[in-house]
């Protein structure tokens, strides 16, 4: 009896031991797990601080392209009213220079009538005064007293020199300052052309800018937008046999346009979202989002009761799908389903052991099937 005692004993210790060191280890992966969640927790800020900033980078190159299109408005209208101001001063300089052509021409015209009438004049003068000199010396008769010979019409030529000094008073003086403005808008019409070539230059700038920019996205865009339609497809069709499913653009410009997502779950017609169920829509859009993933995959995604829609046929698709890209992106799945949470691998919950007291509890799946492997062997 007493060796029995012993022996159950011995038996006894050694199964305290066994549980000391089974507490012994679940401090230490208590420890683990809470080291784990503080730097998955770091990760969550790290990845936060990234997507900020490229939020942030995307306004400012929408704010930036706005600007541009501003600009370009703001060029266009100096543009135009550049034009405008050209096409007002070269018509008043056109009528400048026609109208000071017509006053030299004219001036030139009388000058040169008038020179030959002051030099006939003298020439008539001279004679005349010659004449009467021959005449005196010849005849000794001054020629006053005779009248004047019919080929000399002196009342005719009278007049003509009075009309032709009426003309040349009736011009009045020259504006010899004429040609000087006439350099002045001269060089200030060199200015605005030169400030418009300017113009026309920067606007070819811009736009060809502009559509380099619009290429880029467009090529970008389409490549992206192709891969993600192609992975929605697949990925629908593994959540529902049969199934049918596609995303289009509802216009020509891929930028400007909005994106139609068809569905039909049972090979049907392809329809509006609208007529599926709420269990439906969910999977169309876990497919949409898988489909994104796969062209560009995360470290990690939370989702947030996106299972509670969901029936327990699509609850094990759910699961499978999660199982599927877990090797690529880590899934923190926050749930109340028990078919979600028996496909997890570690699992995180809150209990209240003492009121007003929440306690936060993990297990890993993995390792407690490793654990029991042995035992269940033995």
């Amino acid at each position: 009896a007493v060796q029995n005692i012993h022996l159950d004993f011995v038996k006894k210790q050694g199964a305290h031991n066994n549980q000391q060191q089974n507490i012994e280890r679940l401090i230490r992966n208590a420890r683990e797990v809470e080291t784990a969640i503080e730097r998955r927790k770091e990760e969550i800020v790290t990845a936060q601080n990234q997507s900020g900033e490229l939020e942030e980078r995307t306004q400012v190159l929408r704010e930036n392209l706005q600007d541009d299109f501003a600009e370009r408005k703001e060029l266009e209208d100096v543009l135009e009213e550049i034009n405008r101001q050209h096409r007002e001063i070269k018509e008043v300089i056109d009528g400048k220079e026609k109208a000071l052509k017509s006053v030299r021409s004219k001036r030139d015209q009388l000058s040169d009538d008038l020179h030959r009438m002051e030099l006939r004049i003298s020439e008539l003068r001279m004679n005349a005064v010659n004449l009467t000199e021959h005449i005196r010396e010849n005849y000794e008769t001054e020629l006053k007293t005779h009248p004047a010979p019919e080929e000399l019409d002196t009342k005719t030529s009278a007049e003509r020199i009075n009309d032709l000094k009426q003309k040349i008073r009736a011009i009045g003086p020259v504006n010899m300052l004429a040609l000087k403005d006439y350099e002045v808008e001269k060089e200030r019409l060199d200015f605005l052309m030169a400030q418009k070539a300017d113009l026309l230059e920067a606007e070819e700038n811009l736009k060809e800018t502009i559509r380099v920019i619009n290429n880029n996205a467009y090529e970008r865009f389409n490549a992206v937008f192709s891969k993600v339609r192609e992975n929605f497809i697949e990925v629908f069709k593994s959540f529902f046999e049969n199934g049918a499913a596609d995303l289009r653009l509802a216009e020509d410009d891929p930028l400007e346009s909005e994106i139609i997502i068809e569905a039909s779950p049972k090979g049907k017609k392809l329809g509006s979202l609208a007529l599926l169920s709420g269990g439906e829509k969910t999977l169309t859009a876990i497919s949409l989002l898988f489909a994104i993933y796969l062209v560009k995959p995360s470290p990690f995604c939370v989702l947030d009761e996106v299972d509670a829609p969901l029936d327990d046929a699509n609850i094990r698709r759910f699961s499978n799908a999660l199982d599927n890209f877990s090797d690529r992106t880590q899934f923190i799945v926050v749930t109340h389903n028990k078919l979600t949470m028996n496909s997890a691998r570690q699992l995180y919950g809150i209990t209240m052991e003492e009121p007003g007291i929440s306690k936060v509890v993990s297990v890993k799946f993995d390792e407690i099937a490793q654990q029991n492997a042995p035992a269940a062997t033995a």
